[in-house]
């Protein structure tokens, strides 16, 4: 056997040549590949040792295999993840899945296999011609109140867009087919939902029909796509995703029964999230997310070398509007971070200065209001977090140190109780959710040489 990868307009696919012997000849043995997708010119393959299953690789750093099952090749799950640089991550408000974005341009979420106890890529929520700096989840509400709803996705790229992704059926189905969920997807009235809903035979709550991302090959949004289900089998409009100028829909179908994780096409092509609004208010590329835990706020920054371009958004999520606009840093702010009972915004500039905001209650056209700023490091502070209870602040710099700050949270003033020093700068810090059971926080720390 012997392999060849060959590209023609959108088809990649391998194929495995056998010599046959009496004949003196070579004949196209079997054929894998995709039809569509993005950047996946195959360019390796290789045989298991018992020659049942094939292994290949892709332009985009993604894994392919195959196994032989009754004279046919079928398409297994793999490894998957990024393949440069991840720039933020995300927990969902509920904790069942974990969300990743990356300079390879694409947008991942992760969630356990309850049969295996293992974690994989549920959905490639999004494809973008950026490389995308921040990500962050966003509680849906109703009547002003979080609710059991799968969260959506807010992100910030290199461009001055911050986008809304809401979930898909598809994610939701493979959602609570594979960890055991009862995720639910959001509905303006109740009764549809009823109807495009069912639980079947084991207990797993799943959607009929709604619609899922579809890219365009030369566009950055991704649209609805109309899509419907049956136990095992999905609907697409023709063209694997794409979009065609007519909203004509004419159906392809594909196979998934949600009992195991996706297989790479499946998550390249059909479970990307359609796009639910965009903000617009940034003159540059966006560096910093943040959302309350509450659903009510989201925040945001961008890269700046002056006053006016370093103001911190404040978006009202229910209209999509700019509510407000914060002042305090001179050049571009690093990270933003809301506590974990929304009372309080942190921010962390190249300034050299971090920043607490306290919330409000009375004054809506303003809910987040300067209480403290402090310049102590020497160099840029990348990254900054407050304690589960917000009883404490933490600051990581450049200048190799983190600082633990006390907070008053009557009146939004800190006081330094702890400076600690390191052989490298700080990149990145993190309180755990909860106390140990002898009443210590839990503190994660990430280094960076420079």
């Amino acid at each position: 056997f012997f392999f060849s990868s060959r590209r023609r307009h959108t088809r990649c696919s391998g194929v495995s040549w056998a010599r046959r012997c009496v004949q003196e000849t070579v004949s196209t043995q079997s054929t894998w590949g995709q039809l569509g997708g993005n950047k996946n010119q195959f360019f390796g393959f290789c045989f298991s040792p018992d020659y049942q299953t094939i292994l290949a690789y892709t332009f985009s750093g993604s894994l392919h295999r195959w196994k032989q099952v009754n004279e046919k090749w079928e398409p297994l799950y793999t490894v998957s993840g990024h393949f440069s640089r991840v720039t933020d991550v995300d927990w969902s408000s509920k904790g069942d899945f974990i969300v990743s974005t990356s300079a390879d341009q694409t947008t991942r979420i992760f969630a356990e296999w309850a049969k295996n106890k293992t974690w994989h890529e549920i959905s490639r929520a999004q494809i973008h011609g950026y490389d995308i700096n921040a990500i962050k989840t966003l509680q849906v509400l109703e009547d002003g109140k979080p609710t059991d709803k799968v969260d959506l996705l807010v992100c910030g790229a290199d461009e001055k867009i911050v986008r809304l992704f809401e979930p898909t059926a598809t994610f939701v189905n493979t959602l609570n087919s594979l960890s055991g969920t009862r995720a639910r997807l959001h509905f303006e009235d109740p009764r549809l939902e009823e109807q495009q809903s069912y639980v079947t035979s084991d207990g797993i709550l799943r959607y009929k029909e709604t619609n899922e991302g579809g890219y365009q090959v030369l566009g950055l949004m991704t649209k609805n796509v109309k899509v419907a289900f049956t136990d095992t089998v999905k609907s697409i409009i023709e063209g694997e995703g794409q979009f065609h100028d007519n909203n004509e829909e004419e159906n392809v179908k594909i196979d998934y029964d949600y009992s195991q994780p996706p297989v790479e096409d499946y998550l390249v092509n059909h479970s990307l999230w359609p796009e639910l609004n965009k903000l617009y208010g940034h003159p540059y590329e966006i560096l910093t997310l943040a959302s309350t835990n509450d659903g009510q706020y989201i925040a945001s920054a961008c890269k700046s070398q002056k006053i006016e371009h370093s103001q911190i958004i404040i978006w009202n999520p229910k209209n999509y509007t700019i509510l407000d606009k914060l002042d305090l840093h001179r050049f571009s702010v690093l990270q933003l971070k809301f506590s974990r009972n929304n009372q309080f915004l942190f921010s962390a500039g190249r300034d050299r200065q971090f920043g607490v905001f306290k919330r409000d209650e009375e004054d809506k056209l303003h809910p987040y209001k300067l209480t403290f700023a402090d310049q102590s490091h020497s160099r840029i502070i990348w990254t900054i977090d407050s304690s589960h209870d917000t009883e404490y602040v933490i600051t990581g710099s450049r200048d190799k140190t983190i600082k633990i700050w006390k907070l008053d949270q009557s009146t939004g003033q800190c006081t330094l109780v702890v400076t600690q020093s390191f052989s490298d700068s700080a990149s990145a810090v993190a309180f755990a959710d909860k106390q140990l059971s002898n009443g210590s926080y839990l503190l994660g720390l990430s280094l960076i040489h420079i």
